[in-house]
């Protein structure tokens, strides 16, 4: 009677000890594939999604359309890309062509705003985080020409000149990087997905800056 009841508590220990452990073990897998980093948020809960994703709350200010991406072959994949642009009544003063862009196949979240600077001259502003490599770089470029002939520069050596022609410098850029990705696309993102992350605090993710320096 003493053995079995010896036994029945083991028994019962045991169970109590897998149970413990399967808990948390799915705690520990629920805390890992948590996003991160806002832009990981981003692309998780936007990407390869064919059907809502957060921004069906403010479709009175932005358009998006969703298309399937192509592999380095051109040959057509099962996943998708996903383009949001900002319609022209939410830009803020003085740009255009807010867009982000969800790239299914490459894993890739791109962020763009450009600023016109003269009749043919507009400087873009991006921002690009991999998801794999968990880096997003803010990045500058330069396009000139007209809508239906653009010439897009990303020469930093170019880059710098034509900036240096229109007096602008790193704190501009950092300016028009807050006001339209910080200020704009972040903040949104913040408000209609009731982020954890915000325009201020980006979560665990490295930033590499191209103009730091200039």
């Amino acid at each position: 009677m003493k053995v079995r009841l010896k036994t029945m508590v083991l028994l019962c220990l045991a169970a109590s000890i897998i149970v413990t452990l399967g808990v948390v073990a799915s705690k520990f897998d629920w805390n890992f594939n948590q996003p991160k980093n806002i832009f990981a948020e981003m692309y998780g809960n936007v990407a390869n999604r064919s059907g809502g994703t957060p921004y069906n709350r403010v479709r009175n200010k932005v358009d998006f359309k969703t298309f399937r991406a192509f592999d380095k072959d051109m040959n057509e994949t099962r996943d998708l890309n996903t383009r949001i642009a900002y319609k022209k009544v939410a830009y803020p003063n003085s740009y255009t062509d807010i867009e982000l862009t969800f790239y299914g196949h490459e894993n890739i979240l791109s962020i763009s705003a450009k600023r016109p600077v003269d009749n043919d001259v507009r400087i873009e502003i991006s921002g690009i985080y991999d998801t794999r490599k968990k880096i997003f770089r803010k990045k500058v470029y330069v396009i000139t020409g007209t809508s239906d002939k653009e010439t897009f520069i990303d020469n930093e050596s170019q880059i710098q000149s034509y900036l240096n022609e229109y007096h602008i410098g790193a704190n501009d850029l950092d300016s028009f990087y807050q006001e339209t990705i910080n200020n704009t696309v972040l903040k949104d993102w913040a408000e209609i997905y009731n982020s954890k992350f915000s325009p201020e605090d980006y979560g665990e993710v490295k930033i590499e800056t191209q103009w730091a320096g200039w």
